[in-house]
């Protein structure tokens, strides 16, 4: 160990490294049967020796856990789906069109050239009555958007037509729909880009 006197300064003290380090571990006691990493000299407990309170430790045994299987993610993405079929707007492929007859609901319903069921043909004359006047009204200058309107005037003319109350559905594709509806009065046409259903609301 070597310590030296500092000449202009007398009261300091300047030891080696290793008195500083012998100092430290003297100060910090030792854990759990461990020896401090910077106590010099001195050999280290075994390591069966007791912790200085309490039981032994023990060391908690891992549990075995399997290797992690590879999961393989799918895309994120749903896969791209085939384009609509012909038939859904402009009529049947072979042989589907007597199979969608045989189902429909009342015995006065038909596939109208769109490829929607109609089941009063007065009904479906109206609709496209009341189509074609809206795309021809404000000077031409009608939005094909504004399916709203289409919707308020469709009601509202079947309503005055036929004496009883309608639900009209307007939408800018097509779209499925189960429906109760009074007597035969239901339709569905496609015009433009707007797919029109109306029906007669239950009694």
């Amino acid at each position: 160990m070597l310590c030296i006197f500092h000449q202009h300064f007398p009261s300091l003290l300047f030891c080696s490294i290793e008195l500083v380090v012998l100092l430290l571990s003297s100060l910090f006691p030792r854990v759990h049967g461990q020896q401090n990493a910077y106590s010099v000299g001195g050999s280290a407990p075994s390591p069966q020796s007791a912790p200085l309170y309490g039981p032994p430790a023990r060391t908690p045994a891992l549990p075995a856990y399997p290797p992690p299987a590879v999961v393989q993610v799918g895309p994120q993405y749903p896969p791209p789906q085939p384009p609509l079929r012909e038939t859904s707007y402009g009529g049947c492929a072979a042989g589907e069109c007597a199979a969608v007859e045989n189902a429909f609901p009342v015995p006065t319903c038909y596939l109208n050239k769109d490829g929607f069921m109609c089941c009063n043909k007065e009904l479906e004359n109206l609709m496209d009555n009341t189509y074609r006047n809206i795309s021809r009204s404000r000077g031409g200058k009608w939005k094909r958007c504004n399916i709203h309107q289409v919707a308020v005037s469709t009601q509202r003319n079947a309503e005055k037509h036929f004496g009883v109350d309608f639900e009209t559905v307007v939408g800018a594709g097509d779209f499925a729909a189960k429906n109760y509806f009074n007597q035969d009065l239901i339709c569905k046409i496609k015009r433009e880009n707007s797919i029109i259903l109306a029906f007669a609301s239950p009694a």
